[in-house]
């Protein structure tokens, strides 16, 4: 044992290398992918010019680890330069969406291909340029081929191959800007912080009809693609608008705020109704979306008392969220 340490000191101080301490060895095969064997010492140990030894997509050349194969060095995905889309695309046959990707070699060679695969679609370069070391792959991407209904960026991947079929594959950051889907809207309920209810009946806010003040009512709107255009958002019974007709948004938020009065819309004075509420919204493209609304009156309601139920709204059949005026 000591002798095997000491022919370690006395290569690792000569070469400047990193010794693999799994076992001896009588030939190169006898090691590691990109280890030698050092015939020199007695007993003969497996070598790496490089320290520390190369990772598993590394090979060790001129005493330095470098990519066995291509390099990605950079993608860059063209955003719509039309103003007010948040540089987002419609998913439409119109639109396709220039990318182009810089790759360099690596230890096995020149570059033998690159391409895109976007939604298990492979998309070929249209052309190619090359400054010194590193060349510049050019796509166009048909919006089409992501899902129906993507909304916001989405993720591909770039597969470069060298001369040697060494392989490297990257998902990039930055997706493809593509809106396809509407405003989601996860919920809507009084903002008792702002209209405090004159009485609370199984976690139900009572507001009466008599006094001053409307109620402000606080939806939660999101869209991660061209944006909500606040312009669409109201307030709807059924086919009917029932908010004020200006709309707030906080700013930094999703939360955007109706103004509902509590009469003559949407209780007369004097009535008593129990009043299911939906949201109306569209993103900057158009795609629309509005929750279902029952519009039911309901005799059974105590004199004097209006029930205004806010629903919690999603894409499909939102749950209802209560509240309740008093015209007292």
């Amino acid at each position: 044992m000591k002798r095997l340490f000491a022919a370690l000191a006395v290569v690792c101080g000569t070469l400047g290398c990193k010794v693999d301490l799994n076992g001896t060895c009588t030939k190169d095969s006898d090691c590691k992918a990109g280890l030698t064997c050092d015939s020199s010492v007695d007993p003969h140990v497996c070598l790496s010019a490089c320290d520390p030894v190369c990772g598993t997509a590394q090979t060790c050349a001129n005493a330095k680890c470098v990519s066995t194969g291509p390099v990605v060095e950079a993608v860059r995905v063209t955003d719509n330069p039309a103003p007010g889309f948040n540089g987002f695309y419609a998913r439409s046959a119109a639109n396709s969406i220039p990318v182009s990707v810089d790759v360099s070699s690596g230890f096995g060679g020149q570059i033998a291909s690159v391409f895109l695969t976007v939604n298990g679609n492979r998309i070929d370069l249209t052309t190619s340029s090359t400054a010194g070391t590193v060349t510049t792959y050019n796509f166009t991407v048909p919006t089409l081929d992501a899902p129906a209904g993507t909304d916001g960026p989405f993720l591909f991947q770039v597969t470069a191959t060298d001369a040697s079929s060494n392989q490297t594959q990257v998902t990039p950051t930055a997706g493809l800007k593509i809106d396809d889907a509407g405003p989601v809207v996860r919920g809507v309920a009084v903002d008792a912080t702002m209209s405090p209810p004159e009485a609370t009946v199984s976690s139900v806010p009572w507001f009466r009809q008599s006094i001053s003040g409307d109620i402000d009512v606080k939806a939660t709107i999101v869209d991660p693609g061209t944006g909500v255009n606040i312009a669409t958002v109201m307030l709807m019974q059924g086919s009917t608008r029932i908010d004020k007709g200006t709309v707030t948004r906080d700013p930094g938020t999703d939360n955007y705020h109706f103004k509902v009065a509590r009469s003559p819309l949407p209780v007369a004075g004097g009535a008593q109704a129990l009043v299911a509420f939906s949201v109306s919204a569209s993103d900057v493209l158009g795609h629309a979306r509005q929750a279902d609304a029952d519009g039911l009156v309901h005799p059974d309601v105590p004199s004097g008392r209006i029930r205004m139920r806010c629903r919690r709204q999603h894409r499909v059949r939102p749950r209802r969220k209560p509240f309740l005026a008093d015209r007292r």
